[in-house]
């Protein structure tokens, strides 16, 4: 029975590993789906997702949630994120004017209901989304402490889940990736743009999407890498049954356990005649993706921090000074590869962290216009 069902678990991996090649992909591993920086790729958009203009559909909303915490009086003070959620604002509303609706959560106001506490921050994620259809667009900025911690559902190939800190994490608990992609992310419907910023530590898949965009090589010549995090989830499960059935590991018993504990209950369930939702295996991988157009900038990889920095003698972040310093040089069109690149470059030599760019589905960032 063991060996009839581990057979089975593992004949189910290698389909979900096929069934995410993308595009007709045969790359066995993230760095060799590279372009150079100096050529154009062939486009591989899911134009079917592409969400309209602004504006261009008439009753469209256009609203942008900005969250920034200093943790003013705790032993976890930061000092530039309120200057960068103001900042923030004041670039949106002068270059992005079809933003009309606000709403800012910051510790420096008197008003309860406009602190950043963690039901303040989870109301605010609902007015940003509500009534969500074609045509909307919503930006979200966060500024403040992120966080990194065991991931307890499997979902994660690096082991561990990102966070963001509300103002009373500690009394309230943090909020995780997972928590963060179902509020934000999974019910939003196709034509919708949705637009993130996060300047956190560990932030680098702090929505749980999809695709992940990096610059590596050298910085004189970085290429951008596309890193299809589904796929990595379920190799990382993949390697991790495999250690632990041939019993080369002992500590591959647990990571195993947890990346494979829906396939196992998906798999004795159906032997047992029980019913099977379709969405009850794939769920782990699935989730990544989503219907709506979303675009993610996080100023560090997950493993990084992000630097709370002075700079012209302002505190700030020093992920929102630079993406805001980039999108402030150009006044015609600029791709997303160039902010990532021009970002990038920003922080480079002043800072460790690498800013991390990630999208709902895959997206051609040579050839792709930044909006929001």
């Amino acid at each position: 029975m063991f060996n009839s069902l581990r057979s089975a678990i593992s004949d189910k991996l290698s389909d979900e590993l096929k069934n995410l090649k993308v595009g007709g992909s045969k790359d066995s591993s993230p760095q060799q789906s590279q372009s150079n920086l100096t050529t154009s790729s062939t486009p591989v958009v899911n134009n079917a997702n592409h969400a309209p203009p602004p504006g261009s559909v008439a009753g469209s909303v256009h609203r942008a949630l900005l969250i920034g915490i200093n943790y003013t009086g705790t032993k976890a003070a930061l000092s530039g994120c309120i200057n960068d959620v103001k900042n923030v604002q004041n670039y949106l509303r002068k270059k992005q004017p079809h933003f009309t609706e606000f709403l800012v959560l910051t510790d420096d106001q008197s008003d309860p209901s406009k602190l950043p506490t963690k039901k303040n921050i989870i109301a605010g994620f609902a007015w940003l989304i509500a009534g969500a259809k074609r045509g909307d667009s919503f930006f979200l900025h966060f500024s403040g402490h992120g966080g990194s911690v065991p991931d307890l559902n499997g979902d994660e190939h690096d082991g561990m889940d990102e966070t963001i800190l509300p103002l009373d994490f500690e009394k309230n608990g943090e909020l995780h990736d997972d928590e963060l992609h179902r509020l934000l992310l999974t019910d939003l419907p196709e034509g919708v743009r949705f637009t993130a910023l996060f300047d956190s530590c560990h932030s680098g898949s702090a929505l749980d999407l999809a695709f992940t965009y990096q610059l590596n090589g050298s910085f004189s010549e970085p290429t951008i890498v596309k890193i299809d995090n589904r796929k990595e989830a379920l190799k990382h499960a993949a390697n991790a049954a495999k250690n632990f059935f041939s019993g080369q590991s002992k500590e591959a018993m647990g990571d195993a356990q947890n990346a494979l504990k829906s396939y196992f209950k998906f798999e004795m369930e159906r032997r047992k005649g029980n019913p099977t939702p379709k969405t009850e295996a794939p769920t782990k991988v699935d989730k990544k993706s989503t219907k709506a157009t979303v675009t993610f900038f996080s100023g560090c990889a997950d493993a990084q921090t992000s630097a709370d920095a002075t700079i012209g003698g302002q505190p700030s972040g020093a992920m929102s000074w630079a993406l805001l310093e980039c999108l402030n040089m150009h006044s015609s069109p600029v791709t997303y590869l160039q902010v990532l690149k021009e970002t990038r470059a920003l922080l480079h030599g002043k800072y460790e962290q690498i800013p991390q760019l990630s999208t709902g589905f895959e997206t051609d960032m040579d050839n792709t216009y930044l909006t929001f």
